[in-house]
């Protein structure tokens, strides 16, 4: 590692092997830093936005602060950034925090950071993971990566505050080796890390690694050029994307796997007099429907932590609906002896909720007590008569436990009428974070029933619900993905909607990409803790044949008004050796000859077979085109295919079968034969027609049929032998 960074990192003063401390990766060198370098309390300053993971690093054992300076509009590479440092520092002060250290990240050679450090009497971190991946953008004028070890420290800093981080995790893409390393000239410090490090030291296998490959300088230096290539190359394209869709982005960068982006403009359509905790609420709640976790970027002023799960959950809006629908909570260790009886439908059933909750969960009741003033009574009577019983226990069940039914109680998963009827509470109710949950659990239905809401349900939709409210978005989505994927009822499903409905249809179906949007292997073929219900058939007169699918609206069952099944095609044929013609073409086996048998010697049938394995695996050449996808075993990470082993029971690849057939494990052609054709069955068992390798098997098996019989006509090659005198 001393003689890789001698060469790569210009270092002022050359590093020697006992300068470096190796660890199990830097997190484990942060931690001991941290232990070594301050107390419990104490503060390490960085700049913000930053990696996010510095607070446990430094956090967990050592109780060490994260102390963030904000850059605002200032570039961390500018020269006045160091102000920026000062008054973070003072605030500090100001709390008792006593700072420690400055991180920098990434590393920069400006010389007031040193003298900054040095007036401060504080250490300096320079963590320099992505030290050599920097690589060349149209932006000649960005910064380049200049390390803290080739500064000349005489009279800017102590050269004994001055500590360099490096790791292999990121220049050489090898986070699983957990290599991180320690320079540093203080000899204190490296004695109070060696002290603790046994508990984080890197295995003697990614030792062996690690040093197989800097010692391999040739290689080093060809790996650093292909990545910093294909990073320029990804940056390129990336930054392409985002000018073609008009999102502003920070062209500074030339260094590392990230942009910043500006997504400003399509977060709000109008968040004017919104106080800075109400936007805060509603980026993050954005974020979380879009499983994009930020942290620490979005901390408030008093750097109190993002809400977590439950609150977002209670305190989330619905993006779709008014900015003002927030949700609070309350503390069920304080009393609520005040009781709101709610009568439900027209019925008038009671139903016993704390006031304080219901007012909390509820703006619409917040609002409807506060103009009641204080009224000193146990209980207060409100009435809910166009709900019905269901729609209120999802309401219930919601307010108390943040989820809109009970799914591990085995309650069964709400039908899309009743999800409606929610829909149209939370409205009422004026809970944004209900409407959020009624979209998800929607999303959830889909999934698990393989169907959408059908004709009946998206009338009803436009007719109740508000122009661009989430719901109509969601279901006008849908349809026009139903009528992309399903062209033969496309027809049939837009005559029955209004215009209205059909117009938007129209416009969403022209948005949707040129091809099918890709369905995950789940929808598929579902885990088995997540069974998928679809109906194959339904039952027809016998006197009618079925030709297409019953999707499109449908009468047959209770749920069919609601729900449209998409597009089933009949379960895909096995590939079998008898013979047979669907539609006029060989579907398998020896279709097209006459019957007239044909003898085949079988110890000539055997040299065929081991001629053909050989011929599609040993390219160049059209087999070994045709037959790539079926090459080597399916991969479920690969592939896509997660549980592909719970749906095929017999796997089998081509490699697989050439192995056997050098073992001498077949005896027979037919055995040989029944394998090959084992792969085709495998492929239609469990993909889809829609999937590419559906299509590749289809054109392999075509192709199989057709050289399998005529393999009577097949030659052996022979050697061509010549005498020499």
């Amino acid at each position: 590692m001393a003689s890789h960074m001698n060469n790569y990192f210009n270092p002022f003063s050359p590093v020697l092997p006992e300068q470096i401390l190796t660890g199990a990766g830097l997190t484990a060198i942060h931690e001991m830093l941290a232990l070594s370098l301050g107390d419990p309390g104490d503060g390490i300053l960085v700049s913000r936005p930053i990696y996010g993971r510095f607070e446990l690093d430094f956090g967990n054992t050592a109780d060490l602060k994260i102390v963030y300076a904000n850059m605002g509009n200032t570039d961390p590479f500018e020269l006045d950034v160091v102000g920026k440092y000062r008054k973070a520092f003072e605030n500090a002060e100001k709390i008792r925090v006593k700072i420690r250290a400055l991180t920098l990240l990434p590393a920069r050679n400006n010389q007031r950071d040193y003298e900054f450090c040095e007036e401060k009497q504080i250490h300096m971190i320079s963590d320099e993971v992505y030290a050599l991946s920097v690589y060349e953008t149209v932006n000649k004028d960005a910064p380049t990566f200049t390390s803290a070890l080739s500064i000349n420290p005489d009279g800017v800093i102590d050269p004994e505050r001055l500590h360099i981080l490096y790791g292999m995790s990121k220049d050489f893409a090898a986070a699983g080796l957990r290599l991180g390393c320690l320079i540093t000239k203080y000899a204190p410090l490296r004695k109070a890390i060696a002290a603790n490090i046994r508990f984080h030291n890197p295995s003697g296998m990614s030792i062996a690694i690690g040093t197989k490959i800097l010692e391999n300088k040739e290689f080093v230096r060809d790996f650093i050029a292909l990545s910093r290539k294909r990073l320029s190359e990804a940056y390129g394209y990336t930054t392409g994307v985002l000018e073609k869709a008009r999102v502003k982005f920070s062209k500074g960068g030339n260094a590392g796997f990230f942009l910043y982006i500006d997504l400003r403009p399509w977060l709000f359509k109008d968040i004017s007099g919104e106080g800075k905790e109400t936007i805060r609420i509603h980026i993050v709640t954005l974020f979380w429907r879009l499983k994009i976790f930020p942290n620490p970027s979005l901390l408030n002023a008093n750097q109190q932590i993002l809400p977590t799960m439950a609150e977002m959950a209670n305190q989330g809006v619905d993006l779709t609906g008014d900015t003002g629908q927030l949700s609070t909570t309350v503390s069920w260790h304080e009393p609520h002896p005040i009781f709101v009886i709610v009568l439900v439908g027209k019925e008038e059933i009671p139903y016993g909720i704390q006031k304080d909750l219901l007012c909390a969960q509820s703006p619409f009741y917040r609002e409807h007590f506060a103009k009641q003033g204080q009224v000193n009574q146990v209980e207060h009577l409100v009435k809910l008569p166009d709900t019905d019983i269901e729609t209120f226990g999802c309401f219930q069940n919601f307010i108390y436990t943040s989820y809109m039914y009970d799914k591990r109680g085995g309650r069964e998963i709400p039908d899309y009428p009743l999800l409606m009827g929610v829909w149209k509470l939370a409205t009422q109710l004026k809970m944004a974070p209900l409407r959020a949950s009624v979209l998800d659990v929607m999303a959830e239905r889909r999934q698990t029933t393989n169907a959408i809401p059908g004709t009946a349900l998206l009338k009803q939709a436009w007719k109740e619900t508000e122009e661009g409210s989430g719901l109509r978005k969601m279901l006008i989505g849908w349809a026009a993905e139903h009528m992309r994927s399903s062209p033969d009822i496309r027809n049939t499903f837009a005559k029955s909607l209004p215009q209205e409905i059909l117009s938007e249809l129209v416009i969403v179906m022209s948005e949707l990409p040129a091809t099918p949007a890709y369905i995950p292997q789940a929808l598929k073929h579902p885990l088995p803790n997540n069974p998928v219900e679809i109906d194959f058939e339904q039952a027809r007169p016998v006197s009618k044949r079925a030709r297409k699918s019953d999707a499109g609206i449908m009468n047959s069952a209770p749920d069919d008004a609601f729900e449209v099944k998409p597009v089933i095609k009949k379960p895909a044929r096995k590939s079998e050796p008898g013979g047979r013609k669907v539609k006029g073409r060989v579907a398998s086996g020896r279709a097209g000859l006459s019957n007239a048998p044909i003898v085949i010697d079988p110890e000539k049938d055997m040299v065929y077979c081991r001629d053909l394995i050989h011929r599609m695996l040993s390219g160049p050449g059209f087999w070994t085109r045709l037959v790539g996808p079926f090459r080597d075993p399916v991969d479920p990470t690969v592939h896509n295919a997660p549980n592909y082993f719970d749906v095929v029971k017999r796997p089998i690849d081509l490699n697989t079968i050439q192995r056997k057939m050098n073992n001498n494990e077949y005896t027979t052609s037919q055995e040989f034969e029944a394998d090959i054709r084992l792969i085709f069955q495998n492929c239609y068992e469990y993909w889809t027609p829609e999937d590419p390798v559906f299509k590749d098997c289809e054109n392999f098996e075509k192709y199989f049929n057709t050289k399998w019989a005529e393999r009577h006509k097949w030659v052996p090659p022979y050697v061509k032998t010549e005498v020499i005198d």
